[in-house]
Parts: structure tokens; C-alpha cells; sequence
């Protein structure tokens, strides 16, 4: 996966040695890959451990780290297995809206298990849907901007060109081949905008 020597380079330079992290999404694990064995506490959990990442099973202000990346791919379900299981699971999501409300439930579980000033880490792309663009970089940290501030922003480009989906008729937006790595830093919430 490519996006595993860029999540090193993204824990080298945001994560401190024995971190607690939280990768709530884990699925098979690709992200970790080249990192080494034994720097960062790592919980791994996801629907096939019986964690869903909106409900997670740790305690306020537990965790120095939460990592975020539903497989919720719209196009394609190849592939075998656990992990097959989880994707097709997420691609039950109806809508772009209801998985940008996916995101954005799971940033405010992120939120209660961070200490103060962790860091959530998420993992996303921007879609097309019905002719509609959807703007996962930019809607994510904006819904979230009540407890999170946007610290950096990776931006990561496959080398493959972008496809084109089977029967898609005229074309109508340009084709997308990156897709973001967001880090969102937890910020105190103000009493009048404790509401979530």
C-alpha cells in the first residue's frame, strides 16, 4: 500500500515513542506496514471485534491518538474474506450524506477518548455522487471545527489514472486519483457549543 510509508512519516512527525493509538477502523492493517514494532501502544479494533467506531469501548480522555478509515469504497466489491465483510458493510451507507454523517460521529466518539490535545487522524477522498461533488476534506474538518482544529492536511495522488464507473453515460466532473489524510488537533469545547 502507498499509504503506508506516508502514515510512518505522518506518526514519525506528529506521534510521540509510546503513544497510545487508537486505529478504530483497523481492517487488515495496511497502514501499519512499515511501521516498526513496538514505538506506539496500538488498539486495534473494528466491526469484526465487535467495535463500531462510533461507540468505542474507552474511557474519556484515554487515548493520544485515534485513527479513522471507514472502507466505504462506492465502487467495486471484489476481494474475499473478513475484510470483504467490513466493506460491503459499509457500503450498505445509502448516501455520500450518510457517510459524511458516518465520519463526523465518529470524529465526536474521537473527541471523548482523546486527551487533551490528541490527535485524530482520518483518512478520506472527495466523491461524486449523482452529479453532486462531495467535499470530504473540506466537510469533515468544517462539521468537526467545534472540537477539532485542522493541524495538517497530506494529500496523497495514485499513480493508476481514475476510472471511470460502467455505464456512467456523459461525464460530467473531473476524475479524482488522491485522497487526504487529515489531522485533526482536539481543542477544549466552549460550554456554549458542548451540544453535539
Amino acid at each position: 500500500s502507498n499509504n503506508a510509508p506516508v502514515f510512518r512519516a505522518i506518526l514519525e512527525l506528529y506521534v510521540a515513542p509510546g503513544s497510545v493509538i487508537a486505529d478504530v477502523t483497523y481492517g487488515k492493517g495496511v497502514f501499519w506496514q512499515d511501521v516498526p514494532k513496538g514505538i506506539y501502544q496500538i488498539w486495534p479494533s473494528d466491526l469484526l471485534t465487535g467495535t463500531d467506531c462510533r461507540h468505542l469501548p474507552y474511557p474519556d480522555e484515554s487515548v493520544d491518538v485515534v485513527i479513522l478509515d471507514p472502507p466505504y469504497g462506492r465502487q467495486g466489491r471484489g476481494g474475499s474474506g473478513q475484510y470483504t465483510q467490513l466493506k460491503l458493510y459499509y457500503q450498505t451507507l445509502p448516501t455520500m450524506r450518510d457517510v459524511l454523517d458516518l465520519y463526523i460521529e465518529a470524529g465526536h466518539e474521537a473527541w471523548r477518548v482523546l486527551k487533551p490535545q490528541g490527535l485524530l487522524i482520518v483518512k478520506t477522498q472527495d466523491q461524486v455522487e449523482h452529479s453532486r461533488q462531495w467535499w470530504m476534506h473540506r466537510d469533515i474538518p468544517y462539521r468537526l471545527q467545534r472540537e477539532f482544529e485542522l493541524e495538517d492536511m497530506i494529500v496523497m495522488v495514485r499513480p493508476q489514472r481514475p476510472s471511470l464507473p460502467p455505464n456512467i453515460g456523459k461525464q460530467r466532473h473531473a476524475r479524482r486519483r488522491h485522497s487526504f489524510f487529515l489531522l485533526l488537533r482536539k481543542v477544549p469545547v466552549p460550554a456554549i457549543c458542548s451540544e453535539r
